[in-house]
């Protein structure tokens, strides 16, 4: 999906903890039937396409705001790591993170909580993984 305008977020929706992004109430399916819709509260990565810089944030309805159907709105830290001007035009390039790009995006957090939790988890599992191979090996 393509996009042509920014709204900027309300301090309430804003932060790092929430990370979200709100679309056109037609465009988002609450219900998850309907695959050309984006689902609630689903990881979308949102791409410039001007200049490459990407971020994810969680889909949520237009709620209270002004939005149009071209438009996103999205948090000062999400604008500005897309490197966008709110006042001009941008182009925007929307699409649902496959699991590769969430654990990417999460082990490389800005929050140092998210971080660490998430390179424990993944080293948690490498660790099981392995303990499972040696525990095969030495069955033979």
């Amino acid at each position: 999906m393509l996009f042509n305008q920014i709204v900027r977020l309300p301090d309430e929706d804003s932060g790092l903890s929430l990370s979200i992004a709100r679309f056109y109430n037609g465009l988002v399916d609450a219900k998850k039937q309907d695959n050309n819709k984006l689902f609630r509260r689903e990881m979308v990565v949102i791409t410039n396409k001007e200049n490459g810089n990407q971020i994810l944030r969680y889909v949520m309805g237009s709620a209270s705001l002004s939005i149009k159907k071209m438009a996103i709105a999205i948090d000062y830290d999400g604008i500005d790591a897309l490197g966008i001007n709110t006042k001009g035009q941008c182009q925007l390039r929307v699409h649902k993170a496959n699991k590769y790009e969430i654990i990417k995006w999460f082990y490389n957090h800005a929050d140092m909580s998210v971080q660490l939790s998430t390179r424990l988890g993944l080293l948690g599992a490498l660790l099981g993984v392995f303990g499972f191979a040696i525990g095969i090996v030495s069955i033979f």
